[in-house]
């Protein structure tokens, strides 16, 4: 008996071993499926000027399309050997070569490896040879190709050759301004003498700061902030007489209560080197709050997340506890029932700077009620799976594992900055498991399930399609022209419901937006439309509809707005919160004028937020932002949570059926980033005015520059010539034109076989037409400088050619008296705004 019982305790003992070591292994297997995101591995790049370690460049390991990677140019010594810092991060470099291209990337110019290199203060130093090959004042692109062993890493920035561009005396101008503002009273670089405070500038926030702030702002008010580490400095725009460049860094400041906090600062600056002295042009700071890194900030009822911009996204649950928000290129998520803070997303890891490389953003896409939440980055990867690559990632959060999982990765030879303007377009993810994206003009539907890719419809110019403010519904004309469409499709994103809305007989119909979940769309009879001199096209609507996309009314008429033949037309139409401003014109004889704009209150239902956004003012900080909560905060110190990677062994990389963009588009860099991009150069233009920016095409050849153009000129090698029997004023200033380039045509012939100046000048000039249409007269200055006239018309039929300006006055020929005048500036530009200030010319 005894030795039984002995023998029933040993197998007892034996199987509760098992059971633990079963469990222990199926626990260490449940470990492996989760990792933490890997660190960052390329070497990073720099380029040396004048002695300065300047522009940054991550290392890519896809193919880019390089032309609108606009992060930074390098001027080149006389020498041009210029010198590349490569920091390797323990990477063994095994081969080093270097490309160099037009600006275009059509024509290689270079290719060369690289045998002049060394060790020295912990960089790889490198000197590039560059052939005497370049035109001067001429942009090309640096591509640097990096073979390590383990991959092959490309490295990019333009490049200029030309006379001296004082470089190092900017940017030593730059960073002792930056300086001067930590000193504040005690500093020796007097900063006031180089603002320009105004009306202009917001002095209630410290986020956004320029040149019309006032002293104060600039010098960071009552805040003692301190600089943490070197800033880094990236030249955005060079040439002999001004330079742009962005200095970047973090800071550290105490809050009210003594609490250290941090800060990543952006510091624009534009600055114009003379002999005597240095001016600077523009100057553009932001600040943003990074979160509390050991777990939240709480007000008594509220999530602080301090200094930022206004834009907050953040989503909820239904019921409002689980709220997911994005602050400084991280994602949180705050569960007020669980008390528990998750840190879902993030590159920055605080200690390698690969890692907190900006160019890359979060968007939350939808909240269930678990807190589970799909969201996406987009841009370039930091580090992790997909580092080294740009695109758009898909994650789900799962809040009750505690773990995000990848569902897609959708690679994009696109920069950051092109990549937000289309993710900014459309992104939208189903119930089903449905991920809708706008790339490239085209729609797309991806099964995050699956991997499966379908594109829905593709060639969508712009102007051509709409988007709801939830990104539920999209509208696209399916002629793919803004003002000849006969049938416009309205497809409920959710359900993948649609329908088509069709034109009347004889008449055209044109998308407008959409107003809550109504689509807005206007009609015009055919005979109505008028083309300009430019070719761009007047829609006269005289109809506009409303059409109810609920549920179970798709499709119904809401309101119907009909002006009939009381000659007033809708030519435009936006949406302001319940408010639809209607931009009106009337039609008389001499064609159409603009009339008082019309107006339309919606009963579009504002739905409650339970959680919002908001902000208040700090004695210290000024400006501050939060998010509201249920309840108060009973825990200020919720527990915090750092979910990991599901791991997975099979490739989610989503391949996109590649499609070439059908619109020509015009892109806005200033303040050291792309700002904007316009289907027409004239509004491109008019911001970057603004902002004292650059104007460039699809090709990224110049269209317009603020600043970069001489005080007065006239062109020497144009002689007046009047009209002849059988032409016009305008076909004499074509004719005139196109002389100049050895092109000698009847310019009459092709106006009147229905071509416009436009087609004319593209047609024959290698599509190097610009239509300038909007701009001012002084921003049209900028061509003439350039070497090219700009065609004027001074009213609905005639037209002058504009040779020569300088501070004062104005000279073009006018072909009704065949005579070369001058006029003054101001009686000048009246004179083209009355007429609708119309203007085209060429790019060199």
């Amino acid at each position: 008996m005894k030795n039984l019982l002995i023998r029933i305790v040993v197998l007892l003992l034996v199987f509760a071993g098992g059971v633990v070591a079963f469990s222990s292994i199926l626990d260490k297997g449940n470990t492996g499926l989760t990792a933490e995101m890997s660190a960052a591995t390329l070497p990073v790049a720099y380029t040396e000027v004048e002695g300065m370690q300047v522009n940054r460049m991550q290392g890519y390991t896809q193919e880019m399309d390089a032309n609108y990677v606009r992060d930074s140019i390098t001027p080149l010594p006389q020498d041009r050997k210029l010198t590349v810092l490569i920091r390797e991060y323990g990477n063994a470099i095994r081969n080093l070569t270097y490309e160099v291209r037009s600006i275009d990337t059509t024509r290689l110019v270079e290719d060369t490896q690289v045998t002049d290199f060394s060790q020295s203060d912990g960089y790889f130093r490198v000197v590039l040879p560059i052939k005497d090959l370049l035109e001067q004042g001429q942009e090309y692109i640096l591509k640097l190709i990096v073979e390590t062993e383990d991959a092959t890493v490309d490295y990019y920035t333009r490049i200029v050759y030309d006379e001296e561009m004082h470089a190092k005396d900017c940017v030593d101008f730059m960073q002792s301004f930056s300086d001067a503002t930590f000193e504040k009273e005690e500093a020796d670089f007097d900063i006031s003498k180089y603002l320009e405070p105004n009306s202009q500038g917001d002095n209630s926030t410290f986020q956004h700061v320029t040149i019309h702030s006032k002293l104060s702002q600039v010098n960071w008010g009552e805040m003692e902030v301190k600089r943490a580490g070197e800033a880094e400095v990236s030249i955005k725009e060079i040439s002999p007489t001004a330079t742009s460049a962005v200095l970047q860094y973090t800071v550290t400041a105490p809050d009210e209560n003594g609490k250290s906090e941090s800060y990543h600062v952006s510091e624009f600056f534009r600055v114009r080197y003379t002999q005597d002295r240095m001016y600077l042009l523009d100057y553009d700071r932001t600040m943003e709050q990074v979160f509390d890194q050991e777990g939240a900030q709480f007000g008594k009822q509220s999530i602080y997340l301090g200094i930022r911009d206004s834009e907050i996204d953040f989503k909820t649950n239904e019921k409002g506890d689980k709220i997911s928000f994005v602050q400084e290129r991280e994602m949180w998520q705050y569960d007020q029932t669980e008390d528990k803070m998750s840190r879902v997303f993030s590159f920055y890891d605080g200690k390698d700077q690969r890692a907190s490389y900006d160019q890359h953003e979060i968007k939350i896409i939808d909240v269930d009620e678990e807190g589970n939440t799909d969201f996406m980055v987009y841009g370039y990867m930091n580090r992790g799976r997909h580092e080294g690559k740009s695109g758009v990632c898909v994650y789900k959060f799962s809040s009750v594992s505690n773990t995000i999982e990848e569902t897609a990765f959708i690679s994009s030879p696109k920069s950051f900055q092109l990549l937000d303007q289309d993710v900014g377009v459309l992104s939208y993810v189903n119930k089903a498991g449905k991920l809708f994206l706008m790339i490239n003009g085209s729609l797309y539907q991806i099964d995050l399930a699956s991997g499966s890719c379908q594109t829905l419809a593709s060639g969508i110019k712009e102007g051509c399609y709409n988007v709801s403010g939830d990104n539920r519904l999209f509208a696209w004309q399916e002629q793919n022209d803004p003002y000849h469409s006969t049938s416009i499709t309205v497809m409920d994103l959710e359900n993948g419901f649609h329908h088509t809305v069709n034109a009347e007989e004889g008449e055209y119909i044109r998308a407008l937006g959409f107003v809550d979940t109504d689509f807005m769309y206007g009609a015009a009879r055919q005979e109505d439309l008028e083309t300009e001199v430019t070719g761009n096209v007047l829609f006269p609507m005289y109809r506009l509809v409303i059409l109810n996309e609920e549920e179970g009314q798709k499709g119904a008429i809401a309101k119907d707005l009909n002006y009939g033949d009381s000659g007033l037309y809708i030519s435009d139409a936006s949406v302001s919160n319940n408010r639809i401003t209607l931009y009106r014109v009337e039609r008389s004889a001499g064609g159409y004028t603009r009339t008082d704009e019309d107006y339309i209150m919606t009963n579009a239902a504002q739905e409650e937020q339970k959680v919002n956004a908001g902000s208040y003012v700090s004695e210290l900080k000024e400006t501050v932002y939060q998010i509201s909560l249920l309840w108060p905060v009973e825990n200020a110190k919720p527990k915090l949570l750092h979910p990991k990677e599901v791991l997975f062994e099979d490739s989610r990389e989503v391949v996109l059926e590649e499609a070439a963009d059908p619109s020509s588009r015009f892109y806005v860099y200033g303040r050291g980033r792309l700002q904007a991009v316009y289907a027409e150069a004239g509004p491109a233009i008019r911001q970057a005015d603004e902002i004292m920016g650059v104007v460039v095409a699809d090709n990224q050849k110049y269209v317009w520059e603020r600043g970069n153009r001489k005080l007065r000129t006239k062109l020497s090698d144009l002689s007046a010539e009047t009209i002849e029997e059988g032409k016009t004023s305008l076909s004499v200033c074509l004719d005139v034109m196109l002389k100049r380039h050895d092109i000698y045509i009847n310019s009459q012939e092709f106006l009147n076989s229905g071509q416009s100046t436009v087609d004319i000048l593209n047609e024959q000039l290698e599509n190097r037409a610009v239509d300038l249409t909007g701009c001012t007269l002084e921003e049209t200055f900028y061509y003439i400088s350039n070497g090219a006239p700009v065609l004027g018309m001074i009213d609905g039929t005639n037209a002058v050619l504009i040779i020569g300006y300088d501070e004062v006055s104005v000279s073009y020929l006018n072909p009704s008296g065949g005579s070369i005048e001058k006029k003054g500036l101001k009686a000048s530009s009246e004179m083209f705004e009355a007429a609708g200030n119309v203007f085209i010319s060429y790019v060199k």
